[in-house]
């Protein structure tokens, strides 16, 4: 007597369950199929329950006719009915323990998250009339087999009825029809090859309806997309279904999909230290993280050059380190036995369209971190609307990431370090270097065409832009600094790569200027690193060039550079050889800009005398070159040394003078930063109202330009004026505010700042920076 499902013993089950599934497949109840076959309702529950021996061959046919069957599943329905009599055909057994996964894996490390998520999405199974259908999703080596048979393994007891499993080959050429693998499935649940349906929906409706009351785990892995997917899903609401795929599956509703990542650098060393050894891995740690870097923490790389290790215990893990270094050869190193990174990478890109690999291969010109769709339009010279269409088709296939939208409204994308490597191949492989240059240029002009218009609307005096020049800079409205502000939020650091990387390719007259203007923006945003890489790199260019004006230029950027890094010394050396080449070339601007850098130095120094002594030498330059905006910048810095010397008045006028002249030519930032001085000092010479009004103007432009840090300092001097005039509460409020602003911005001396000040209030005591607040961010 077979064995049925559950270990429960049927004479005959077989053909009951075949039965039970036809039945419950067309939503027929027992009563209701009786009434359509002319048997009793007596009889065919016998039938389902195997308590009949020998069901007769008229109650087969019967049975068949009210059930509506094919003639494929006429012929299983049969076969099944001669396996209960003995007949030749042979019974259509479900297996009791079919199993059809990989072998779990030993060393399976992380994922705890998605783990997790997974296995609480397939305990739903039996709550779910349709079913479950889970899904992961990813690049080629991210782990999403490891991860679907892992989780497969754990979640095994709760389908004890089985569980299939095929790989799709969904991202090669030749990737499995359904109509094979409904064979391969139905084969395996006992269906006789003879009695196998010859069309799709004759398999799908019999693979169904065998799978309909019981509770089964069906792994569908490396699936090429939903249309493969679709006909292998099974019915019932005992069954799930987990998908692996590159592909996205959004018409998989309601499918829960995973977009699984690399792995945390933690936890890629300790995949390493599985495969390769603890013990050499803890005894080389620095080695080991750096070839966890090195292999952008995709779990498939790191197996690889575990495996390697392994194979190789003679080996110092810094060895294979130094070797994975050449970026020309890593993926070459990326290969032990039948794996291989390039490999998976190369199905993912031979599965895209020539316009995608193309826009896929170019990206490799760049080095930028990310990028959002206006620079693959650059790069290929198509409107903005068909690179974003393409950029999102690359997403879809895993050969690009997707970060989401940035400060400036941008979605954003990055290939990931490995996948580049494997781009700069194609690119040698499939374009001219004439074509190579072109886009790289291309593309490089617009970037930094955009970067010089938004940091035009930092400064004082807007530069010219070359006439022809496309903008990438979003579309402002209002017309305000806002876009510029967000959009250099977004790409700095992006800028400051290129800008190394024009240098290197002999492109510099394309960042020469943008490395000057840059400070400003570098300035504000506290952008220290980028500041110090781009200015480097231009200087050394400069000086081998023998540009001396560029070296004054960009000696100046560094001076203000080591004044807001607060190396002082440095600041007050690089200023005064910037002044002294100026003079040399004759350049009166210049010579006034590094003589304001200069004074400014001495500001901080406490060196007001000489402080005071270079802004008249700059006023007094800026006069004789009759330019009213450098003007007003040195006007805005000497008011803090003339507030520092006692002389309010003096520095009241001043201020008042420079923040007109910034109005008249529509610098919003400047006008901003003189309205927060302005308030400051009003509230120190107790005009409180006239300070709050100035302040809350300073706080109503940070806001709008969406700066944490401008707005923490301006909230800060609201709650200072608050306090003065007694408004404790309202203090409170106003300091709370910036202290979240500042505590957003990752600014802790502010933090510390504003502490002291609340400390100051609950102790009902005056703030210890009364009389001298902070100014502003700048």
């Amino acid at each position: 007597m077979p064995q049925g499902v559950n270990g429960k013993a049927y004479g005959g089950g077989d053909f009951g369950q075949l039965l039970a599934g036809f039945r419950s497949g067309r939503g027929f109840s027992q009563d209701e199929l009786a009434d359509r076959s002319g048997m009793s309702v007596r009889g065919i529950r016998g039938l389902e329950r195997g308590q009949v021996g020998q069901p007769r061959w008229a109650s087969v046919s019967l049975l068949a006719d009210a059930l509506g069957l094919s003639e494929a599943e006429r012929a299983v329905f049969r076969a099944a009915a001669a396996g209960l009599r003995g007949g030749a055909d042979g019974p259509a057994r479900v297996p009791v323990a079919l199993s059809q996964l990989p072998p779990d894996i030993d060393d399976f490390t992380g994922r705890q998250g998605p783990l997790e998520v997974l296995r609480a999405q397939l305990a739903c199974h039996r709550r779910e009339p349709a079913g479950v259908v889970a899904g992961v999703v990813g690049k080629a080596g991210v782990g999403k087999t490891a991860l679907a048979v892992h989780v497969a393994h754990l979640v095994r007891p709760d389908f004890p009825d089985g569980q299939l499993y095929v790989n799709l080959r969904g991202a090669e050429a030749q990737a499995l029809a359904p109509a094979e693998v409904l064979g391969r499935f139905l084969r395996a649940l006992g269906v006789a090859g003879g009695c196998l349906p010859e069309d799709v929906e004759s398999r799908v409706g019999l693979y169904r309806s065998l799978l309909a009351d019981r509770r089964v785990l069906v792994v569908l892995d490396n699936a090429a997309g939903e249309a493969q997917v679709r006909p292998l899903l099974p019915a019932g609401a005992g069954n799930a279904v987990l998908v692996t795929s590159r592909a996205r599956l959004a018409g998989l509703t309601p499918a829960q999909v995973i977009d699984l990542g690399v792995l945390p650098a933690r936890q890629a060393v300790e995949l390493l230290g599985k495969i390769a050894g603890n013990g050499r891995v803890a005894a080389e740690p620095e080695a080991a993280a750096h070839i966890a870097a090195l292999c952008g923490y995709l779990p498939l790389a790191l197996r690889i050059v575990g495996a390697r290790l392994a194979a190789k215990p003679h080996w110092q893990i810094q060895r294979l380190a130094a070797r994975l270094g050449a970026h020309h050869r890593r993926l070459d190193e990326l290969t032990v036995g039948d794996l291989e990174v390039r490999a998976g990478f190369a199905l993912s890109y031979r599965g895209v369209g020539e316009v995608e690999r193309r826009a896929f291969r170019l990206l490799g010109l760049l080095e930028v971190p990310d990028f959002a769709p206006w620079m693959l339009s650059a790069l290929l010279d198509v409107p903005a609307g068909e690179a974003e269409e393409i950029a999102e088709r690359l997403a879809d296939a895993q050969l690009l990431d997707v970060l989401g939208e940035d400060a400036a409204g941008q979605i954003r994308y990055r290939c990931h370090d490995l996948l580049r490597l494997f781009a700069r191949e194609q690119l040698a492989a499939e374009e001219t270097p004439t074509a190579r240059r072109a886009a790289l240029e291309r593309t490089l002009q617009i970037y930094f065409t955009t970067a010089h218009a938004a940091v035009g609307k930092l400064r004082l005096r807007p530069p010219e832009l070359p006439a022809g020049v496309p903008s990438a800079i979003p579309r402002d409205p209002a017309g305000r600094l806002a876009g510029s502000y967000k959009w250099l939020a977004a790409e700095h650091t992006g800028l400051a790569v290129s800008l190394d990387q024009v240098w290197r390719e002999g492109l510099g007259r394309l960042g020469q200027e943008l490395t000057q203007l840059l400070a400003d923006f570098f300035e504000v945003h506290a952008c220290w690193d980028e500041w110090e890489r781009t200015h480097r790199v231009a200087l050394r260019a400069a000086r081998l060039a023998g540009d001396r004006h560029a070296e004054a230029s960009l000696l100046r950027g560094v001076g203000d550079l080591r004044r807001c890094q607060g190396r002082l010394p440095e600041a007050a050396a690089h200023f005064t050889q910037s002044n002294v080449i100026f003079r040399e070339l004759h350049d009166i601007a210049g010579e006034a800009d590094s003589m304001t850098g200069l004074a400014r130095t001495y500001r901080r120094q406490g060196r007001l005398a000489e402080a005071a002594a270079c802004f008249e030498r700059a006023l007094e330059l800026c006069r004789r070159l009759a330019d009213a905006d450098r003007e007003a910048k040195a006007m805005l810095f000497f008011a803090k040394v003339r507030r520092q010397q006692g002389q309010p008045a003096d520095a009241l006028a001043l201020l008042r003078r420079c923040r007109e002249i910034f109005r008249q030519v529509d610098s919003g930032g400047y006008v901003a930063y003189a309205d927060l001085m302005i308030g400051i000092l009003c509230r120190e010479l107790g005009e409180h109202e006239r300070a709050a009004d100035h302040l809350q103007q300073a706080l109503e432009f940070a806001q709008t330009l969406g700066d944490p840090r401008w707005e923490a300092y301006a909230f800060l001097n609201l709650g200072l004026t608050a306090q003065a005039r007694g408004s404790q509460d309202e203090a409170r409020h106003q300091l709370g505010q910036s202290q979240a602003m500042f505590e957003q911005a990752g600014d802790r001396r502010g933090v510390s700042r504003v502490r002291l000040v609340l400390a100051g209030i609950g102790e009902n005591a005056a703030p210890p920076c009364q009389g001298r607040a902070p100014a502003c961010p700048r």
